[in-house]
């Protein structure tokens, strides 16, 4: 005889947490992590709520019911398939029905996104043997399949949902997830730090051509030059963002300021944490990080070519393409390239540039990924200097300067640049819940470049002094990223837990060779003035930097109050070399930084908020008594409110800070 454990059970409003559902306040499970980073999540057995079974299989009016059901929105991680079936139960406002023999031992598929209730049942007890049928309006019954009728047998499924992923597409313009700011899939409004997130489609909308222009909207965000080809530069809370807070695709990827600038046109979003960041991601500026997501692989067929022409002879071709390789959808692709030929409103300075970035998803089941992601990338430009601020922002007796005046000479200046980038990013979830990703990847860059800068207006106001120098770069990153999630409950209180060890290698060298050259009347200019270098350099250096980086986070949920702990010890080694006086400094750093945040959510959408968080940035080089410089720290109180109205696609973060650099 089959015996049902019977419990009565009300559905109630769910708190998210990133990817996880709640599995009820009467569920107590209780896991230790073992093993390589935590171990194995070992979850307590739980009596399931269930509804009769009846007899007489699937009604008609059942049936009916089930095809009339409209979407709802579930998110409900892999899981113990009864604690799974729990939070089913509450999302979906059903009653389920299962044997706890049965579905012992058994771990559901993740379901995010909206689908209508049978979808996302089908979809949650995939691969797990089990079946289930409808035995009444509201009632469902799950266990193994005794005969074909009345029952719906589980074939291969395709289902598809809407629900937004951290690193994924943004819906529109406003985001709901984030990665950035925790390393796990976060809801926005539960991280107790600021957080711009902007999506392909703002990006396409505001015709950016650069991730500068991109941001230009961003609240607390300051681009460090109007006009620039050259690289990305911003100023967020005051400080400047170095080489050290770009990252694309959750790693580091510049030792030099000058090596990359990023075309949007590859990113699915572009996000800013405002503020320190380094108890996840090491040294960083004190005023936070920009972290570019790149287009990945999809299993639905992409194919789209842009064909665009403007201003100042603006020609590009842009195109996309993603789909499968094969017929089950393991192996995915993504190619997006960019081809532009384009003069810009500065005389004879260019914009032309080819990038070809392809990567492939193997996904051989719904636990394991692997991606591998390249990019080769060539630039032809120039560096633009600016005008002088006589004649630009002041009055000059002369008048003003023409905006598209050229400083430099048209047949010496030019900007050189080829950049290769290859990685992959692992991803694994154990049965138990536990997962573990790694993320690497290696670039290399080579510069060369010519410049020309101005100095001082000789007496006349109009014509002005120049030097010139001639310079190649020559950098690499390697930057490693490996780190375990897993979950733990004790009683009501639930912990997302992440454990992580990171590593980065960054290698710079420059040789430069400074010259003369004539100066140059700004209102009436001539070109063609002879360019003089010395025949022996003026700067040969070198700078090569490892860091290593352990950390740990706790995102903690108690009912509606989320907690975020979190610290990390960084270990720095940098050397610096003079190759023309032979002259060599080293240095080993190493500093704690920490984070503590909170968050209340309400249920009519408003979260207070408010946190503590610490930055650490070593610094290269040395002062004039030839003595490294010391490592700034950095210190921020931050509090705010974010709000998310009920119904309505948006969001509202109010944020005051303190944030002190030392």
């Amino acid at each position: 005889m089959m015996r049902y454990d019977m419990r009565a059970y009300q559905s109630t409003a769910i708190a998210r947490r990133g990817a996880r559902s709640r599995a009820g306040t009467d569920a107590k499970r209780q896991s230790l992590l073992h093993g390589v980073a935590f171990g194995a999540l070992i979850g307590a057995t739980l009596i399931a709520p269930i509804a009769a079974r009846a007899d007489s299989g699937t009604s008609p009016q059942a049936i009916q019911q089930a095809q009339s059901e409209p979407a709802r929105a579930f998110d409900i991680a892999a899981q113990p398939l009864a604690d799974a079936l729990i939070a089913f139960n509450e999302q979906a406002d059903l009653q389920v029905a299962f044997r706890t023999d049965e579905v012992a031992g058994l771990t559901s598929r993740p379901v995010a996104g909206s689908y209508a209730p049978e979808a996302a049942l089908r979809l949650l007890l995939d691969g797990t043997g089990l079946t289930f049928s409808r035995s009444a309006e509201r009632t469902i019954t799950v266990g193994r399949s005794t005969s074909d009728e009345g029952t719906m047998q589980l074939g291969p499924i395709l289902v598809e949902g809407s629900g937004e992923r951290a690193t994924g597409p943004v819906d529109g313009y406003i985001a709901k997830r984030s990665a950035t700011g925790t390393k796990t899939d976060t809801p926005l409004i539960e991280v107790p730090q600021s957080i711009s997130v902007i999506g392909a489609e703002q990006i396409e909308r505001q015709n950016a051509r650069t991730v500068s222009d991109a941001l230009r909207y961003t609240p607390g965000i300051i681009q460090t030059q109007g006009f620039n080809r050259t690289n990305d530069g911003f100023y967020s809370r005051g400080f400047q963002l170095n080489t050290d807070s770009i990252y694309q695709d959750g790693l580091r990827n510049q030792a030099n300021i000058f090596d990359t600038i990023t075309e949007p046109y590859l990113l699915e979003r572009i996000e800013v944490l405002h503020g320190p960041a380094s108890v996840l991601y090491g040294q960083a500026s004190p005023g936070g990080m920009v972290s570019m997501v790149s287009k990945q692989p999809t299993t639905e067929p992409i194919h789209e070519i842009q064909v665009q022409a403007g201003s100042y002879e603006h020609k590009q071709i842009n195109t996309d393409h993603a789909g499968r390789l094969n017929e089950d959808g393991t192996l995915t692709y993504r190619v997006t390239a960019v081809a532009r030929d384009a003069e810009t409103m500065i005389d004879y300075i260019g914009d032309d540039k080819a990038v070809f970035a392809p990567s492939l998803t193997w996904q051989p089941d719904d636990a394991t990924s692997l991606t591998f992601r390249a990019n080769y990338t060539e630039t032809d430009t120039m560096y633009y200097y600016g005008l002088p601020f006589s004649g630009s922002v002041s009055d000059n007796p002369n008048g003003r300067i023409a905006r598209e005046r050229f400083i430099g000479e048209p047949g010496f200046n030019n900007w050189d640049r080829t950049a290769y980038n290859v990685g992959y990013a692992f991803e694994h979830e154990f049965d138990n819940g536990v997962s573990i990703s790694q993320n690497l990847q290696f670039s290399t860059y080579d510069n060369d470049y010519a410049d020309i800068w101005f100095g001082s207006f000789q007496p006349d106001q109009r014509t002005i002094s120049r030097g010139a120098y001639a310079r190649t770069d020559e950098s690499s990153v390697l930057s490693v990223d490996t780190h375990v999630q897993g979950e733990i409950d004790t009683g009501p209180v639930e912990h997302t837990l992440l454990g992580g060890l990171d590593y980065s290698q960054t290698s710079f060298s420059r040789i430069q060779y400074n010259g003369t050259v004539g100066a140059l009347d700004l209102y009436s200019p001539s070109y063609g003035g002879a360019v003089l270098l010395g025949a022996n350099p003026g700067t040969e250096s070198s700078q090569n930097q490892d860091q290593l980086g352990l950390y740990l986070q706790d995102q903690i949920a108690i009912g509606d109050l989320r907690v975020l702990l979190g610290g990390r010890q960084d270990w720095v080694a940098n050397k610096s070399d003079n190759h023309l006086t032979g002259v060599g400094t080293e240095e080993r750093p190493s500093a704690f930084t920490g984070r503590v945040g909170v968050v209340y959510l309400t249920p009519f959408g408003l979260a207070p908020y408010a946190s503590y968080a610490e930055s650490f940035q070593p610094q290269s080089g040395t002062n004039a008594a030839g003595l490294a410089f010391d490592p700034t720290t950095g210190t921020q109180y931050e509090a705010g409110v974010k709000y998310e109205p009920p119904g309505i696609d948006g969001s509202l973060t109010l944020a005051v800070y303190e944030l002190t650099r030392q």
